[in-house]
């Protein structure tokens, strides 16, 4: 079977992971930086920003997969990818633009990961319970 959806939103969330990764080396190379962050803040911040991606994208993609292999429409299935990838891209912008400190957009870019972490898992238990065996 095929799963053009999460084949997107898999390519779509490299290449945002790669963004964020080269913002990370490209400072390491400027600040001469191997290992941590050396006292720098705005290495940790960007060492954060691509941290946070990473611990959920994954799940997301997966959660993703497993729905669109189970049949939950397209629509639903985009609606949770769209929300996820502004989501994190809101979250990288508001914490790199604050440093770390709060921000309007890295809050929003919090609250828009959960709910779409937890729009995918509604679909999979709807889906689930709505699926004839």
């Amino acid at each position: 079977m095929l799963a053009p959806a999460t084949a997107f939103y898999a390519v779509v969330f490299v290449v945002l992971k790669l963004i964020l990764v080269w913002r990370v080396v490209a400072l390491r190379q400027q600040l001469g930086v191997g290992v941590g962050d050396g006292g720098h803040q705005e290495l940790n911040v960007a060492s954060r920003i691509h941290g946070d991606y990473i611990e959920s994208m994954p799940l997301m993609l997966v959660l993703m997969f497993i729905a669109e292999m189970n049949g939950v429409a397209y629509a639903a299935l985009h609606t949770v990818g769209g929300l996820f990838l502004v989501s994190r891209i809101g979250h990288a912008w508001g914490m790199h633009e604050a440093q770390g400190r709060w921000h309007a957009a890295r809050a929003a870019g919090v609250v828009g990961t959960w709910l779409a972490l937890l729009g995918a898992c509604g679909l999979l238990v709807y889906n689930v319970l709505t699926i004839r065996y």
